[in-house]
């Protein structure tokens, strides 16, 4: 890693940010046995960083491939004073898992150490025949990953799994795939220095995410999770409601209905972004 971390410096890209192993808890290059096996592979990495005057670049970790099981391998890393010192951030996958729980533990165990959480690899819940890039079902259970990974451990960056190849987000002759539209949403909605803050819909069924924008707008993103259209109204902020887009499995990009009386109208299984300025 070190070295590998010196020769693209020297050849002018320069790399700041590193872990030991991705998903170290699964077979994926090597798999550590315990979180403890891990917390030594780190030191042994700083030593070598050090050694050849790398000594700006931060670790992320532990980097699991799912949101269960981590506070063990949370806690065996940032219990050692040198990976904490060193270490910029708790960081995990959301693979596999709707337990709330699951991820909210993740932000409590980051918050012990004074440490963000990034959701390294945002990933759907669903295996085998039911993974298809090209289907809305695939880019709905992406948009659902997004929504956990932020509202729950409160991530404050999230990566797509992939663009390109593998569950790709965009196909080899450039098509975009539903999940490219879903990307979209996240990725133009909420600025760089944006800071979520507290939102709470009447409806169970309509998930939330709210964003204070460095520019002194609100971003509203709203995951409507019903079978069938529903309708709300902003409450608590200033501003004027400003249609954003609506993403669902027939439109990718259609306009946000807002009535003249300032209800927002989004359709079923939908995911909606709009700004308050």
């Amino acid at each position: 890693i070190s070295s590998y971390l010196l020769t693209m410096r020297r050849n002018g890209v320069p790399i700041v940010l590193t872990e030991v192993q991705n998903e170290p808890d699964i077979e994926a290059g090597i798999q550590y046995p315990r979180p403890e096996a891990l917390r030594d592979a780190g030191r042994i990495l700083v030593e070598q960083l050090d050694h050849f005057s790398l000594t700006d670049i931060q670790l992320y970790a532990p980097d699991l491939h799912w949101p269960r099981g981590n506070v063990p391998w949370i806690e065996a890393w940032f219990d050692d004073p040198v990976l904490r010192d060193r270490t910029v951030a708790v960081s995990y996958h959301t693979w596999w898992s709707i337990s709330q729980q699951d991820f909210e533990e993740i932000w409590e165990a980051a918050q012990r150490y004074d440490k963000p959480v990034w959701a390294t690899e945002v990933g759907y819940h669903e295996g085998g025949n039911a993974i298809s890039p090209e289907t809305w079902r695939t880019a709905w259970q992406y948009a659902r990953a997004y929504y956990r990974a932020i509202a729950w451990s409160h991530a404050s960056r999230t990566y797509q799994w992939t663009l390109l190849g593998n569950d790709a987000a965009v196909g080899k002759d450039g098509t975009r795939y539903p999940t490219y539209y879903v990307l979209k949403h996240f990725a133009n909605y909420i600025p760089a220095g944006a800071r979520l803050v507290e939102s709470v819909p009447d409806d169970g069924r309509l998930l939330t995410l709210a964003f204070a924008r460095p520019d002194g707008a609100y971003t509203l993103i709203v995951l409507n999770t019903a079978r069938e259209g529903m309708t709300f109204r902003v409450t608590g902020v200033e501003g004027a409601l400003r249609t954003a887009v609506t993403t669902t499995a027939d439109h990718y990009e259609a306009v946000t209905s807002v009535t003249d009386g300032g209800e927002v109208i989004v359709p079923a299984e939908s995911l909606t972004s709009l700004i308050i300025e």
